[in-house]
């Protein structure tokens, strides 16, 4: 199936990772694979070639440098460090304490090799590899402590395709989920569709140092020896050093006009080399400009050439860039425009899907003849009608539009002209429009601080950088101008993220019904990992559902409107603002003394009885052992107080430990994104009490933030019981504090939690002391683990187990408890899970579905233990039916007990490959148990055929009517002939009908698959083991009946019969889904009174070709006959939504018409039915169905 790979088109790795997500934030490539775009404006005006300094003497990389003082030479490994080295932040070569270091000979990233040999550092998207239980994967490189790689790679190499490695390494490129940690796979050749190639384009850049380069940079000009350079001699090679160092950026360069003999003749700058992909050749040419071409003989136009850059950046007409023209002794035009970045008149604007262009722009004076474009500036939306003066006492003064213009820039689309929203300025979220920030550098003239007495065009460069949204840097020799730019191109790194807003509601709901009252679990899409999430509260009545004024509150679009206030609400309506009101305003409550007092657990430690303990660094040590191991696992630098540590811990709480204001300049003690996002994660009720009036209402919800929530309803108000963190998410916890808009979504606890009860007395309460309450839930995108919390004492969770079994994928499928024969002990039948092996990531990958490695089968484990009692499994064993499949089962499994015993003995399930599964399990023998491929309804010859099966199959027990045509011979005695008649049967015929629709939810805007839903009759409705001739013939495409046009609509007579008897010969139906729409089945289907109910989704792609924008999309939901096929309302299909649906539910809710019966006060009223999803179907009485706006969920007891 192919995936979005719109990276090729970019310039950047071809290899697409398929994400749900890109359904509200848009494809991985637009989000984070175009690279940050650069324009650099030198300045190359005479005193910068008459002017000169004494340095010292730049790096040569065929000198081999001594050690810095007080150490010794200890080798040549590679150093690193994440923010550019800016600073104090360069590694110490030789240091033994200092550990951001790994051998040489683990450098696996190909394309920094020459780079490091001649320039001493590189800087790009680095990776090294690390296990975590039984999954290995390519992460960010650690922060401090390199002493654990065992190998690193880069997103250069994955790009170009390089599959170049370390020593001792096979060629090839980075693969995830392949190998054992004792046997690891780091890397798989150019084609092998094994593994998962991993995305390496986010995440903080890292610059790698050769030890040779960090003496030089670090020694005194003593040691080295100084030399005597032209300042525009030290800016060729600082820019030069930067621009080959950072491959990861997009460059272009502008340079000045002649600017002389006065304003209006040869103004302004020219672009000399379009911002572009740094490949190879574009390498050398700028490179080439920049050192063999440029010569400092002009004045020096600051404003008009920024001006100029801004019409470049919108794509307007062309002004100062063909102004330049011959004078006596000056040769226009050397270097020349780049005339590749213009459409005739106009330039060709350099946005694409990211929206900003950072610009630098570099000069050692004041302007000068910089007054051409006043008035073109002033005429810009929101510029004043004068210039600004800046003056110090003895050294004159400046007036300039630049810092104007720097600020227009900032706060307008450079391309139409429109301004930011107020609040987005007031915020700084300028994610809306294509705008540029200004970075400026003093070479030679200034310092960095702010000072009173500063020259007039060092305050003006400042105030240019300050409005511009960048910062001023001063440089007065080679390694401050070299450290400048280092310091910017970590503020690029930081901030950099072309993050396209949602076309969809961002406010994604997951609705949970239970009693009266609806539970809405919410999300908001951002720039980087992190992603706040909410829980509100409605109610059902009779007219509707309403907030905590009884008010409607539900939009036309199915949204929270926005007066609501929903229930558990304090102060003005919430509506369906994600981080307003709900959970997560109560969760900013708890603290005392500024500090928080939620109950916050892990199981780092363990109490006697396994109670979840709290999250401290005390407890943690007992995994940790160390504080240093402990400060590892967060990625921070372990202080004498620990105070880095105890930070990290606390913000992962939910402290405010950064200080973060709010809009009106308060500091809150909690975050306001306390709550991280419920994404796939459904909530799940319980309810302790015994009923409707004694309820005790619990809400247990996953976030990615690798937090578990239990919430108490105390009606009005919620409350939160306690949260647990698995100890497995604490390495995430620095990521999502750090929160890089480039960094990559992460994952914590992804899946739906299910839920045993053991209610002992029948009272319907669950009793602490005697009842049972077990949860289990997987960790979907999150990794390949199953965990058992023990929630029977519902404030006091306890750890029952957490486990993976062999040949796990991504737990994707949600833990269904049902028994089984062999799990009794005694008389007692004793709770199991059964669940698919998982998803494997090799089907990420862009292209037809290949064959996996992971995820292959199912499992049956104990309950109470997690111990696996049976398995579904490529290899044999004594407790594993073999399984011959190829392809991953991600969904939950269907069961079904076939003679009504207590005990599950058979099994359905859908893989990857559009392949449908039966298990047999007659008695307690698990050699008896068989496995058949029951149906295969994909294929892997197309796109088109690639069908992917991610829902569970709906099972119906069914009497089908068959109709069979026959040939009778009767012979005639009285013309002594045999006459042959033919004779129409019609009789009904048991099936399992199976029933599931095919669409790849990883990859909900993809369009190219043929998506299908599918009926298939399954005749064996006796459970056995299906061996030898009793296995089933494979049921095909070609099998099953076509009902997409709704072939049984209007037949009478004998064309109904005609048609009739072609469905019985076949093997089920299927209905297929808009060609090359891209619709597709994400959910499971429902059945009630013979008529099956399913969902759809069909992505809506961006208006006009517009790739860089994110899909929007609909919902339908399907009403068809189960047995024919045919519309049962007076719609097949209905339109119900804008957001993914889930599983379509019954849910009943009072009639707002009932009057009480005098004769029978206690009477229960009357209910209506909801057909839930999207806008669903509101059935009453025999009216018939109308629409609704709304959908509800239901838990399974």
């Amino acid at each position: 199936m192919k995936k979005l790979v719109i990276g090729c088109i970019l310039g950047v790795s071809c290899y697409s990772m398929a994400e749900d997500i890109e359904l509200y934030v848009g494809d991985k490539s637009q989000r984070t694979g175009s690279n940050p775009k650069v324009l650099i404006i030198f300045d190359n005006s005479g005193s910068m070639e008459s002017n000169s300094l004494t340095a010292k003497t730049a790096y040569n990389p065929g000198t081999d440098y001594p050690a810095l003082d007080g150490y010794s030479i200890s080798g040549n490994d590679i150093y690193y460090a994440k923010d550019f080295g800016a600073g104090d932040s360069l590694p110490i070569p030789d240091d033994t304490n200092e550990n951001r270091r790994f051998a040489l000979a683990k450098n696996g990233c190909a394309s920094s090799w020459e780079i490091l040999n001649t320039v001493g550092f590189y800087t790009g998207y680095i990776r090294d590899y690390k296990y975590h239980g039984a999954s290995g994967a390519w992460e960010g490189i650690p922060d401090t402590n390199g002493s654990n790689i065992d190998v690193i790679d880069c997103h250069a190499d994955m790009s170009s395709e390089d599959i170049r490695n370390a020593s001792g390494m096979d060629d090839g490129l980075p693969v995830d989920t392949l190998g054992t940690e004792a046997s690891p796979i780091y890397y798989s050749a150019l084609n092998d569709p094994s593994g998962s190639r991993p995305s390496f384009n986010t995440g903080e850049l890292v610059t790698l140092y050769t030890a040779n380069y960090l003496r030089w940079a670090q020694a005194e000009a003593a040691d080295i020896g100084t030399t005597s350079y032209t300042r525009l001699e030290v800016a060729q090679q600082a820019i030069s050093d930067f621009i080959v160092a950072n491959p990861n950026f997009d460059f272009g360069l502008q340079i000045f006009n002649y600017n002389y003999s006065g304003e209006n003749t040869r103004d302004g700058g020219r672009v000399v080399f379009g911002i572009q992909d740094m490949t190879v050749d574009a390498k050398t040419e700028v490179l080439d400009i920049i050192n063999n071409q440029l010569d400092g003989e002009t004045n020096t136009p600051l404003c008009e050439s920024l001006y100029e850059a801004s019409l470049y950046f919108g794509g307007k007409a062309v002004d100062y860039g063909d102004n330049d023209s011959n004078r006596s002794g000056y040769t226009a035009n050397t270097p020349p425009r780049d005339e590749s970045i213009e459409n005739g008149s106009n330039y060709k604007s350099p946005y694409d899907c990211s929206k900003e262009i950072y610009t630098i722009l570099i000069t050692d004076g004041n302007p000068t003849v910089d007054r051409a474009a006043d008035d073109e500036v002033m005429a810009l939306d929101g510029v004043a009608d004068t210039a600004i003066t800046y003056s110090t006492s003895g050294e004159g003064s400046v007036t300039s539009f630049l810092a104007p213009l720097a600020y227009y820039m900032r706060t307008h689309d450079l391309v139409t002209g429109e301004a930011a929203e107020p609040n987005d300025i007031a915020t700084e979220n300028f994610s809306k429009i294509r705008n540029s920030t200004l970075s400026t550098i003093g070479f030679g003239f200034a310092t960095a601080e702010i000072e009173e007495n500063d020259p007039p065009g060092v305050k003006l460069l400042k105030d240019a950088a300050s409005k511009g949204g960048g910062k001023y840097y001063a440089a007065n020799d080679p390694s401050g101008l070299k450290e400048s730019l280092a310091f910017i191109g970590s503020e690029i790194s930081e901030n950099y993220g072309s993050f396209t807003s949602p076309a969809v509601a961002t406010n994604n709901f997951d609705r949970t019904e239970t009693l009266n009252s609806i539970y809405y679990a919410m999300f908001l899409p951002n720039k980087g990992p992190r992603w706040s999430g909410n829980i509100k509260k409605l109610n059902v009545a009779g007219t509707g559902i309403t907030d905590k004024n009884d008010v409607n509150a539900i939009d036309e679009n199915g949204n929270i409107s926005d007066g609501a206030t929903t229930v558990w609400t304090t102060g003005s309506p919430d509506g369906n603002e994600v981080n307003q009101g709900g959970v997560a305003q109560m969760l900013r409550t708890k603290h005392s003394a500024g500090v928080t007092t939620r109950k916050f657990l892990s199981d780092v430690k363990l109490d006697a009885n396994n109670n979840l303990l709290p999250l401290t660094r005390a407890n943690a040590l007992t995994t940790y052992n160390t504080t240093e191991d402990l400060a590892a696992e967060l990625n921070v630098i372990d202080d004498p107080a620990h105070q880095n540590i105890d930070d990290m811990l606390a913000w992962a709480k939910g402290e405010n430990i950064d200080q973060v204001e709010l809009e009106d300049g308060s500091i809150p003690t909690m975050r306001y994104d306390v709550m991280g996002d419920p994404l796939h994660s459904k909530p799940l009720i319980i309810n302790y009490g015994s009923d409707a009036e004694n309820a005790d209402i619990r809400i247990i919800v996953g976030t990615n933030a690798g937090v578990l929530h239990m919430f108490s309803d105390s009606g009005d108000s919620v409350d939160e019981a306690w949260a647990y963190m698995p100890k497995e998410f604490i390495k995430n916890i620095s990521a999502f504090r750090e929160n890089f808009p480039s960094s990559e979504k992460k994952y914590g606890i992804d899946g739906s939690a299910t839920v045993y009860i053991s209610d002992v007395d029948g009272d319907g309460a669950i009793d602490e002391g005697t009842d049972k309450a077990w949860l289990f839930f997987g960790l979907r995108r999150g990794g390949n683990h199953y965990y058992a919390i023990d929630i029977s004492y519902k404030d006091d969770p306890k750890f029952m187990w957490r486990r993976t079994y062999d040949g796990m994928g991504q737990s994707w499928s949600q833990p269904k408890v049902v028994f089984s024969k062999i799990n009794v002990d005694g008389d007692a039948a004793k709770p199991v899970l059964v669940f698919g092996s998982g998803y494997s990531t090799a089907k990420d990958s862009a292209g037809i579905g290949g064959d996996d490695i992971a995820g292959l089968g199912i499992y049956m484990v104990d309950a109470e233990t997690g111990d696996p009692l049976w398995r579904l499994h490529p290899t044999a064993s004594s407790i594993t039916t073999v399984f011959s499949g190829t392809d991953s089962i991600p969904s939950t499994i269907a069961t079904l007990d076939g003679d009504s015993d207590g005990y599950v003995d058979r099994l359905y399930t859908g893989d990857t490959g559009g392949n449908v599964w039966r298990v047999d399990m007659p008695g307690t023998t698990i050699a008896d148990w068989t496995v058949v491929k029951l149906a295969s309804l994909g294929g892997s010859d197309s796109n088109a055929n690639d069908r992917r099966f991610f829902s569970r199959p709906t099972i119906v027990r069914a009497l089908i009517t068959e109709t069979v045509e026959s040939t009778v011979e009767k012979y005639d005695e009285e013309t002594g002939t045999t006459i042959t008649t033919t004779q129409i049967d019609q009789f009904k015929k048991p099936y399992e009908a199976i029933l599931l629709g095919s669409g790849d939810v990883t990859n909900p805007v993809g369009t190219d698959t043929e998506d299908k839903f599918f009926m298939v009759k399954d005749e064996n409705i006796i459970t056995e083991s299906l061996t030898g001739a009793a296995v089933p013939e494979l049921i095909e495409i070609d099998d099953l009946k076509d009902y997409t046009l709704n072939p049984f609509e209007g037949l009478e007579g004998d064309e109904l019969i005609a048609e009739q008897i072609l469905a019985s010969e076949k093997s089920g139906w299927y209905i297929s889904f808009g060609n090359a729409s891209g619709e597709k089945s994400m959910s499971s289907a429902a059945v009630r009174s013979g008529v099956v109910y399913f969902n759809s989704f069909t992505p809506t792609p961006p208006a006009d070709g517009d790739s860089c924008s994110v899909f929007g999309g609909g919902a339908a939901l399907y009403a068809v006959d189960l047995e024919l096929g045919i519309n049962i309302y007076d719609w097949r299909k209905i339109i119900t939504g804008y957001n993914p649906p889930g599983d379509p539910v019954f849910v009943r809710v009072p009639d707002p018409d009932f009057v009480p019966d005098p004769l029978n006060p206690d009477a229960p009223p009357p209910m209506d039915t909801f057909i839930p999803q999207g806008e669903g179907v509101f059935t009453k009485g025999n009216t018939g169905p109308k629409t609704i706006r709304t959908y509800l969920y239901t838990t399974e007891k």
